[in-house]
C-alpha cells in the first residue's frame, strides 16, 4: 500500500512530526505500507531526510515507467501507476490567511491524484476564515473532491460549516501526533529545564512584532532569575534561530540554545522539560499530550482551540501584559497548582489519544473502502 503524505515535510518540525506519524500507522497497519512523499512540489526538497519515506516523481512518469524495479527500488522510487491513496497533512493551509493560491495548487493537485485512481482524505487540520473572495468556492471544490475531511478544531468545524453546510464528509478530530512517542537525543543536558520555542510567524502573521520578541526576552529573564534552568528549542528553521539568538545577547545571562533535532527528539526534549513556553503549535500538542504544563502564544484560532481541548483554558497568553503574565508563571510553578494541572493534562491525553485512535480507524476504512471500489 502506497500512501502519499502531501502537506508535510520536514522544515517544519510540527510538519515532520504528522509525516512521522502518518509513517508509524501506515507501516503498521499494511504489511507492505509505504509512506510516499512526491517531488511536485514548488520548492527545494531535502532528499537526506527521505530514509521514512519511498519517492514519487510526476514531472518523470513516462521515464519511470520503463525504468526497471531494481533501479527504482535503489532510489526508494515509485511510478505513478503503484500510487494507491494520498493523504492530505498541511495542518493549516486552506482559509483566507494563505489566499486563494494555496487552495488551487490543492485542487490542481487533488484532480491530478484521482486521475491516477486515488483518493484523498484531508487529515485532521485547521481552516478559515473563508471570506476572501474565490475561497468560498475553494474549499466547496475541495470538499466535493475529497473522500472525507477531519477538522481539527471547533473554530475550523463553524468555518467550513457555514460555507459547505452540514456533511457526511465532515468530522471533527483531535491532531493526531499525541500518539507518536518522543525519543530524547543524547546532546541533550537540560532535563527538567524550562523550554522556550520561539516562532517566526508571531512577528510576520502578528501586530506586535517587537512586543512578543520582548516578552520572550522577560519570560527568559524570569526564569534565570529563579535558577530554573531555562533553553531555547528551535522547532523550524533558521528565522526562529535568529530570534533565540537575538534574545540571548541581550538578556541577563546566555541560556543553551537546542537547534537541529528531528522532530522526534523535540518531542523527546520536550516530554523531559519541567515546563514549556511555545510560539509553535506542535510545540505545544507534544507538551499538552505528555502531560507537562506550559504557557503558549498563538496567531490563530487553533491555539486556543488546543488549549480547550485539554481543559486548560488559561494556557494562552497575551502579549502585552508582563504583570499578569509573571503572575501566571509563578502560579504555574507553584507545586499544589503544577501536580494539579498534570493531572488535567494527563486525563485529557488519555482521552484525545484515543480519540486519535478511533480517526485512523475511520481513515483506514475510508482508504480501504477505496481500494475494494476501484477493484470492482
Amino acid at each position: 500500500m502506497n500512501i502519499e503524505i502531501y502537506g508535510a515535510l520536514f522544515k517544519n518540525k510540527g510538519a515532520e512530526l504528522m509525516l512521522r506519524s502518518i509513517c508509524e500507522k501506515v507501516e503498521n497497519n499494511y504489511e507492505n505500507g509505504n509512506g510516499i512523499v512526491s517531488f511536485s512540489y514548488n520548492y527545494f526538497f531535502d532528499f537526506k531526510n527521505t530514509d521514512i519515506l519511498k519517492r514519487r516523481f510526476p514531472g518523470l512518469s513516462k521515464v519511470l515507467d520503463k525504468t526497471p524495479n531494481f533501479i527504482l527500488n535503489k532510489f526508494k522510487a515509485i511510478k505513478n501507476a503503484d500510487l494507491d491513496y494520498v493523504l492530505d497533512a498541511s495542518g493549516f493551509a486552506y482559509g483566507d490567511q494563505w489566499g486563494l493560491e494555496t487552495s488551487k495548487y490543492t485542487l490542481k493537485q487533488i484532480k491530478e491524484w484521482k486521475a491516477l485512481g486515488c483518493g484523498v482524505t484531508l487529515l485532521p487540520q485547521a481552516f478559515g476564515s473563508f471570506d476572501k473572495p474565490g475561497m468560498k468556492d475553494a474549499i466547496k471544490e475541495i470538499h466535493k473532491e475529497v473522500d472525507f475531511m477531519f477538522v481539527r478544531d471547533k473554530v475550523s468545524l463553524k468555518y467550513v460549516h457555514d460555507v459547505i453546510g452540514p456533511s457526511d464528509k465532515i468530522e471533527l478530530a483531535t491532531d493526531f501526533t499525541n500518539l507518536i512517542e518522543g525519543v530524547v537525543p543524547k546532546t541533550f543536558k537540560d532535563k527538567n529545564g524550562i523550554a522556550i520555542i520561539p516562532n517566526c510567524r508571531m512577528l510576520d502573521k502578528t501586530e506586535n512584532s517587537d512586543t512578543y520578541v520582548k516578552l520572550l526576552e522577560d519570560i527568559a529573564n524570569h526564569f534565570i532569575s529563579k535558577n530554573l534552568n531555562p533553553f531555547f528549542l528551535i522547532h523550524e528553521g533558521e528565522d526562529d534561530l535568529k530570534i533565540a539568538n537575538d534574545i540571548n545577547d541581550r538578556i541577563t545571562s546566555k541560556i543553551p540554545v537546542y537547534f537541529g533535532y528531528n522532530a522526534l527528539e523535540i518531542k523527546g526534549v520536550i516530554g523531559q522539560s519541567k515546563f514549556v513556553v511555545s510560539s509553535r503549535f506542535h510545540g505545544l500538542v507534544s507538551a499538552l499530550s505528555q502531560g507537562i504544563p506550559c504557557l503558549g502564544t498563538g496567531w490563530s484560532h487553533k491555539y486556543k482551540c488546543l488549549f480547550e481541548d485539554y481543559e486548560y483554558n488559561n494556557g494562552l497568553i497575551e502579549l502585552n501584559n508582563w504583570k499578569t503574565i509573571s503572575d501566571v508563571l509563578l502560579k504555574s510553578l507553584d507545586t499544589e497548582n503544577y501536580n494539579a494541572t498534570r493531572a488535567v493534562l494527563l486525563k485529557n491525553s488519555k482521552r484525545l489519544k484515543q480519540e486519535s485512535e478511533n480517526t485512523w480507524k475511520k481513515v483506514f476504512n475510508i482508504i480501504d473502502n477505496h481500494k475494494n471500489k476501484i477493484a470492482q
